[in-house]
């Protein structure tokens, strides 16, 4: 950590990561219940696991909004 930064800044933006990445679990969980999709399989080319990505995580729950259970075939 800078010795410019405050502390507990670190923590604070830590726990603002973990609560959005939360957030963006909960929107993926919401679109795979309303989806017809029965799995999917995602990877990434930046290094970073796509689960731990909230950004990843919220573009796999728009992809899922956009293939709705109640959808015709």
């Amino acid at each position: 950590m800078p010795a410019t930064e405050p502390a507990g800044t670190c923590e604070a933006t830590q726990l603002a990561q973990s609560e959005d990445l939360q957030e963006a679990w909960a929107e993926l969980t919401a679109a795979a219940k309303g989806s017809k999709v029965m799995n999917f399989h995602a990877c990434t080319h930046s290094g970073v696991p796509w689960g731990q990505d909230p950004a990843a995580v919220r573009l796999l729950a728009a992809i899922l909004r956009e293939h709705p259970a109640d959808a015709g075939e």
